[in-house]
């Protein structure tokens, strides 16, 4: 047997009724037999999420520059 699955388009060629008819099955709560607990690799990767980020850049353009600044705690290494 042949497995006959169309070919899904990206999401953001999709129309507005489309999308909505799509987006509609995470409108409701995820029932708990669909969970599994975490593997121990994935509780370290959601535990470095969950906290805040290490390093926050902020871009700013003016009209002769552009500045990145990095949080007050992270120091640049000097060359």
């Amino acid at each position: 047997m042949k497995n006959s699955t169309k070919a899904k388009k990206p999401f953001w060629e999709l129309t507005p009724q489309e999308r909505e008819r799509e987006t509609k099955k995470y409108d409701k709560p995820i029932p708990l037999s669909k969970t599994k607990p975490l593997t121990k690799r994935e509780r370290e990767q959601w535990e470095r999420m969950r906290k805040a980020p290490h390093v926050s850049v902020y871009v700013r353009r003016g009209p002769d520059e552009t500045i990145a600044r990095l949080d007050p705690e992270v120091r640049p290494r000097k060359k």
